[in-house]
């Protein structure tokens, strides 16, 4: 793992919180998604689960090197 994130330039953290579940709606959701299918980012997992909510991790690589990592954690 510390060979995976030694190139990483730094983490930033968004996270947003709702008064009431499920009050984000999907284009809010999808916006953040549309930054991510930028060709140096991949999609290495996605989790969907009815009682946890899903979770997609991405990946920015610079030819072998992982240079960011993002993750959409929603419930």
């Amino acid at each position: 793992m510390k060979k995976l994130i030694s190139g990483l330039k730094g983490i930033y953290v968004k996270s947003f919180e709702f008064e009431k579940e499920n009050e984000y709606s999907q284009a809010d959701v999808e916006t953040v998604r549309a930054q991510l299918r930028n060709p140096a980012w991949t999609k290495i997992l996605n989790v969907i689960s009815k009682r946890e909510g899903s979770i997609e991790i991405y990946v920015m690589t610079n030819g072998a090197q992982v240079s960011g990592l993002a993750v959409l954690a929603m419930n």
